[in-house]
C-alpha cells in the first residue's frame, strides 16, 4: 500500500480490489507497474454467498493457486439444490461449490499480487481523460468529498469497480439494469445440509425473484433477490425469512443484514470491453450469469484477460486480427477478442432465461428427472 502522491505514472490503473481487479493486476504487472484503487477499507467487506463454483475452483487450479484452508468455512463442500418451495420439492444435484467466507477471500487475493502492484485503500476513481497516447485519471480520498483531488497518468484504465461502475460510465456502454439483495446472518440451532439452496415461491409476490440459503459454521446466510424496480423488499425479506426459518431452524434474530445489487444483463449489448485504452471487466463490463446470479468465476477469468490483452498489447501494431475499430486501443482489441467465448455464453444463458424465470419451470423443477437437473444446473 501506498500514500497517494501527484504526478505519478502507472502502466495501468485498476478500480476494484475485487475478484476482477485482483486478477487483472496480477496478469498486467508482468508488463509493467499497477495501481490499484479501492473504495473501500481494506480488508473489504463485499456482500455474497460466497460460493466458488467449479469455473472458479478451475482457475485457481490452471494457475497453481491453492485455496488455503482458513478462508474456507463449514462445511467446505456444498452442492446445488434446487427447493420448489410451494411443492415441497428439495432436489439435490451434483453441482459443487466450495464454501468461503467472502471477506477473507478478498483479502487472500490481495496477498497474491506482485510486488509491482500498489494499492490505495479508501481511494475514490472521480473521473478521467483519455488520448491516444494515454489516460489521466483524478482519484480523492472516499470519505471526504471535500478532499483534495489528485490526477494520475497510466497507459491503461481498467474498470472493476461492480455494478455501479464509475468507470463505466466514462465510455458510451449502455447503462445496466440491476437487482437489489437482502441477506441476513441468522444464527442456526441444528446443523443444516450441506447445500446451497435456491428457494422459489409464489407467496410472496411477483417481486421476489428467488431466496437462497446458505450454512457458513454456526449461522446460515439467508439472502433475497429482487427484480429491478422493486419497492417492497425489507418487507418481503422479513417474510421470506419468516417463511423459511420453520423448516431450517434457524433463529430470525439477525447478527447482521446487508443491502447490496447485482447487475441483470437483459441484452448481449449490455456486455461492453470498454473504449480507447479503457477496459471492463466483470460486473462493470456487464458480465454476469443471467440465469444462475454468479458473478465471482465471470469476474476472475474477465479480469485475467483484461490484463493479459494489456500486458501483451504493443500500440504500434496494428496486424492483430480483424480491423481495428476507430479509436480502440491495441489492449482494447485483444481483449474484445478474448472476450468472445464469454460473450457466447452469457448469449446462450439469455436464452435460457425467459423459461427458466418461468413458472412452468419452477413446477418442471420440482419434477424433473434427476439426470435432467444435473444436466440443467451444470448449463446455466
Amino acid at each position: 500500500m501506498s500514500r497517494m502522491t501527484n504526478s505519478k505514472h502507472y502502466s495501468t490503473i485498476v478500480v476494484g480490489a475485487g475478484p476482477a481487479g485482483i486478477a487483472c493486476a496480477r496478469e498486467a504487472a508482468k508488463s509493467g507497474t499497477v495501481l490499484i484503487i479501492e473504495r473501500l477499507p481494506l480488508p473489504r467487506h463485499k456482500s455474497c454467498g460466497g460460493m466458488l463454483n467449479e469455473y472458479s475452483q478451475s482457475f485457481f487450479a490452471e494457475e497453481g493457486i491453492e485455496i488455503p484452508a482458513d478462508i474456507v468455512c463449514e462445511p467446505r463442500d456444498i452442492h446445488f439444490r434446487y427447493v420448489g418451495w410451494d411443492q415441497k420439492a428439495f432436489r439435490g444435484t451434483n453441482l459443487h461449490f466450495v464454501n468461503v467466507d467472502r471477506d477473507s477471500f478478498d483479502n487472500w487475493l490481495i496477498t497474491l499480487l506482485p510486488e509491482n502492484v500498489e494499492i490505495w485503500p479508501e481511494t475514490r476513481f472521480v473521473g478521467c481523460k483519455q488520448n491516444p497516447e494515454g489516460i489521466t485519471v483524478q482519484v480523492r480520498n472516499a470519505n471526504d468529498p471535500h478532499a483534495e483531488v489528485i490526477s494520475l497518468t497510466c497507459g491503461y484504465l481498467v474498470g472493476c469497480d461492480g455494478p455501479r461502475s464509475e468507470v463505466r460510465r466514462q465510455t458510451p456502454a449502455t447503462k445496466l439494469a440491476l437487482y437489489k439483495t437482502l441477506q441476513d446472518f441468522v444464527p442456526i440451532t441444528q446443523p443444516l445440509e450441506p447445500y446451497f439452496d435456491c428457494l422459489y415461491t409464489k407467496k410472496l409476490g411477483s417481486e421476489y425473484g428467488y431466496g437462497y440459503v446458505v450454512p457458513k459454521g454456526d449461522v446460515a446466510i439467508v439472502g433475497s433477490v429482487f427484480y429491478p424496480g422493486s419497492k417492497h423488499v425489507k418487507e418481503l425479506h422479513e417474510q421470506a425469512v419468516d417463511l423459511f426459518a420453520e423448516h431450517y431452524k434457524f433463529s430470525t434474530d439477525a447478527v447482521a443484514r446487508e443491502a447490496w445489487v447485482a447487475v441483470k444483463v437483459n441484452t448481449i449489448d449490455d456486455i461492453s470491453a470498454g473504449s480507447g485504452r479503457i477496459l471492463l471487466a466483470g460486473e462493470a463490463a456487464g458480465i454476469f450469469s443471467p440465469s444462475s446470479g454468479e458473478g465471482i468465476s465471470f469476474a476472475l477469468n474477465t479480469g485475467s484477460r483484461a490484463g493479459k490483452a494489456i500486458a501483451s498489447a504493443r500500440e504500434t501494431d496494428t496486424r492483430i486480427g480483424k480491423p481495428y475499430a476507430p479509436g480502440e486501443s491495441a489492449a482494447l482489441h485483444l481483449y474484445a477478442d478474448a472476450l468472445e467465448p464469454i460473450r457466447s455464453n452469457v448469449a446462450r444463458r439469455l436464452l435460457y432465461f425467459p423459461f427458466l424465470d418461468s413458472h412452468a419451470a419452477k413446477i418442471a423443477g420440482a419434477i424433473a428427472p434427476q439426470a435432467l437437473m444435473n444436466y440443467v444446473v451444470h448449463r446455466i
